[in-house]
């Protein structure tokens, strides 16, 4: 049985494309973090989800849809819980780096 194995370079790439950039300084530069952090993603098989979130979420952008879980992000929609955690969670994260 063969395992569904994901890679963080699929995910940066499809937020790139999303985002419209064609390159990973375009992508660093959003993010506010240097382009050879993205680079030691991409190697580490890793990346900054809470960064990420604070950045994309506020966008629209659907982490199911950068995930693979759907190529349509209005195939699911959040119910008011999983908003009022995610909106908790940011918070919590904009505390913590202030």
């Amino acid at each position: 049985m063969q395992e569904n194995k994901f890679h963080s370079s699929i995910f940066l790439d499809r937020l790139r494309e999303k985002l419209g950039f064609k390159r990973d300084t375009q992508l660093a530069d959003f993010l506010g973090i240097a382009q050879p952090t993205i680079s030691g993603w991409r190697t580490r098989n890793t990346f900054d989800f809470s960064l990420i979130a604070e950045k994309c979420i506020p966008l629209g952008i659907s982490f199911d849809e950068l995930l693979g879980v759907t190529t349509n992000p209005k195939e699911r929609t959040a119910t008011d819980a999983e908003i009022a955690a995610l909106e908790s969670l940011l918070s919590k994260l904009k505390s913590q780096s202030l």
